[in-house]
């Protein structure tokens, strides 16, 4: 728990960044609230403001069809590298989710460029009682 939840006595407060409708935080949101997190999903597509660092427990950045090297397009993904490098360097919990992954990679200083086709997977992720 920050330093901020400890002197608030607030649960674990977790942001999840959402680029896009059907991309949404699912299992991952609901296995959070079980452990004591409060949730609180910011809707980027929406224009909804960012966090900040300092007043977040934890952050979760999901997917989209935009590319993190999309800046000149859609010019919210500046602000945002620079939300996720200061949470990865505050040594927060921190998970990027495929343009998450992407945003993160940049932000730490990783190129980040179009690959030769459509990166579309499907899988099953099995959860732990851990």
């Amino acid at each position: 728990m920050s330093d901020y939840a400890r002197m608030t006595k607030m649960k674990s407060h977790w942001v999840v960044l959402q680029h896009v409708e059907w991309e949404g935080p699912g299992v991952i949101a609901r296995e959070a609230e079980m452990r004591g997190c409060e949730v609180d999903v910011r809707r980027l597509d929406r224009e909804d403001a960012l966090p900040n660092p300092d007043q977040l427990d934890g952050l979760v950045v999901m997917g989209g069809p935009l590319g993190a090297y999309e800046e000149d397009q859609y010019p919210f993904l500046r602000k945002e590298c620079e939300l996720l490098e200061a949470v990865a360097r505050s040594a927060k919990p921190l998970l990027g989710v495929c343009l998450g992954a992407q945003l993160l990679a940049k932000a730490l200083g990783g190129r980040v460029f179009p690959g030769h086709g459509a990166e579309i997977g499907f899988g099953s992720v099995d959860l732990t009682p851990a």
